[in-house]
């Protein structure tokens, strides 16, 4: 699935993110960064029962001060059907290593409030399903008003991921992930209803 055509790719394309070396690589992004994206993102689909996407390698530099026009990474992304970016699973590939997580990169505001009154009701049963995985997302520096100190509350995303060396087999790697934070999952998707 993914070669080290891939992976030369993704390093070259980090040393020359510009349009004019992007055109001349476009059948190798065709090749080797658009095929095994799909094929990881239906593998994947098939064994852990979720619509799963291959993100855009455009980046939207609209309002940003890197100008870079590419993400230099291969972005997928499953997630139920009742929310495109409700709790979901999600790998990104870059030369060197393979991060794939569960939960959400961020939550709208209904969300988070269901988040935060899920958590002040049983943040011990997340707490219990995280483990001692690594968490990550967006956090605040103060504790919000009117609810009780626990870590989690700072979060406005949420999730737990890892991140190893290109793995040879990436679906087993994402499914047995998959597979070890579905108790997450299913906490968060219960949470946010």
């Amino acid at each position: 699935m993914f070669t080290p055509d891939t992976l030369s790719f993704l390093a070259e394309l980090e040393a020359h993110n510009e349009k004019s070396w992007f055109d001349a690589n476009r059948k190798r992004y065709e090749q080797h960064f658009v095929a095994p994206g799909k094929a990881l993102v239906e593998a994947v689909s098939a064994r852990v029962g979720l619509p799963g996407k291959a993100m855009r390698i455009f980046r939207d530099v609209r309002f940003s001060k890197d100008k870079t026009p590419y993400k230099p990474h291969l972005d997928t992304w499953w997630a139920s059907s009742t929310g495109e970016w409700g709790p979901g699973l999600f790998a990104r590939l870059r030369p060197g290593s393979f991060l794939v997580g569960v939960g959400c990169h961020g939550f709208d505001k209904p969300a988070l409030a269901s988040f935060r009154a899920a958590v002040a009701k049983d943040g011990a049963a997340l707490e219990r399903a995280v483990g001692t995985s690594e968490v990550g997302g967006s956090t605040l520096k103060r504790m919000p008003k009117g609810y009780p100190e626990h870590p989690y509350m700072l979060h406005t995303g949420f999730w737990v991921s890892d991140e190893v060396a290109p793995p040879s087999d990436p679906v087993e790697h994402v499914v047995a992930r998959f597979e070890r934070w579905r108790p997450v999952r299913e906490w968060l998707c219960g949470a946010l209803g």
